[in-house]
């Protein structure tokens, strides 16, 4: 049978056939009473006091009578001390340090699961990025031309957060690559909702943006953008930094860079990306390494991802085609 310590207070066992007597405590060795079963219902409880004689005849005497002796009173009665080794002691209840165990066990488990709930509905989505964080690495994709994907708010398969500034190198180095980009800014544009905004900068001899503003994306603003690239061809330099800071004034979640070429003071602009809020996305059209390395080390330190190209007008010939509108007049 299972008892409590009366001294420590903690669970003991006994065998039943000690119910109604007493035992030694295993925790603290205190000798403490086995409360009695049904089956041995003895009651421990304090016995009441006896009630008092009523007066004799005699209650009044002083001194017994001539001759008779005195009643000597008995002597009280000396408690019986049970000999220490014969109190049995009785057992550790383990299953106290059992279910010690198993709760703490189950703590773990649910602090465990609690921070994994809130990573799952915290973490980035597949393929998303967190802005202005460095500890997500970028993504170097090489793409052939049958590589061409394109999914609502990506560009070549890159995701988009708005308010995006495409950024694109119009110098003469980029005179084969212009066409494909001026194509990917168009079908990540028209894969974007109504709802979310974009601009577009040239970056040739002279700076070329589209707006004075934010556009609104979608289909609907495919007609501007076509335009706005037929008016201007790629040639001589370009001054490509300059440009990237000049998109950041506009405060952009995502600035995509589409290039072929290195660019000097690229730590610089990264930084600079990184404090302004913005995460680059960078495209490198062509076979060459170096821009491939560079638009990696700056989507790195933003926290955004980049693309490698190297065949980018095979890209173009598998992507789908785009409508063709006729110029304003």
């Amino acid at each position: 049978m299972k008892t409590r310590c009366l001294e420590c207070g903690k669970k003991i066992s006994i065998d039943d056939a000690f119910a109604g007597g007493v035992c030694r405590c295993p925790y603290c060795k205190a000798i403490t009473v086995v409360r009695a079963t049904e089956q041995n219902p003895l009651d421990y409880s304090p016995r009441p006091e006896r009630p008092n004689r009523p007066d004799s005849p005699l209650a009044g005497a002083t001194s017994p009578a001539p001759g008779r002796p005195q009643n000597p009173q008995p002597a009280p009665a000396t408690p019986v001390q049970q000999p220490e080794q014969l109190v049995p002691l009785a057992n550790r209840v383990m299953v106290q340090g059992v279910v010690t165990i198993v709760m703490s066990v189950l703590l773990v488990l649910f602090v465990t699961t609690g921070i994994a709930g809130v990573w799952w509905l915290t973490r980035p989505g597949p393929g998303s990025t967190s802005p202005g964080s460095s500890t997500n690495p970028s993504t170097v994709i090489a793409l052939g031309g049958e590589g061409f994907t394109q999914k609502p708010g990506e560009i070549a398969g890159l995701p988009l957060q708005s308010p995006t500034v495409f950024v694109i190198d119009a110098s003469a180095g980029m005179q084969d690559y212009y066409d494909p980009a001026a194509a990917m800014v168009r079908h990540a544009v028209r894969s974007t909702k109504p709802s979310d905004k974009f601009q577009v900068l040239l970056a040739g001899e002279q700076n070329q943006r589209m707006s004075g503003d934010w556009a609104n994306g979608g289909p609907e603003a495919d007609p501007l953008l076509a335009r706005f690239f037929a008016r201007f061809s790629p040639g001589g330099k370009s001054e490509l930094p300059q440009a990237v800071l000049l998109a950041l004034q506009s405060k952009p979640r995502t600035l995509v860079i589409l290039s072929s070429k290195t660019m000097p003071d690229a730590s610089a602009l990264a930084q600079q990306a990184a404090l302004s809020g913005a995460h680059i996305v960078g495209v490198a059209l062509g076979d060459s390494s170096a821009a491939a390395e560079l638009m990696k080390q700056l989507a790195e330190k933003t926290g955004g991802q980049s693309v490698s190209i190297p065949d980018p007008e095979s890209w173009l010939e598998h992507a789908p085609p785009l409508p063709v509108y006729q110029p304003e007049d």
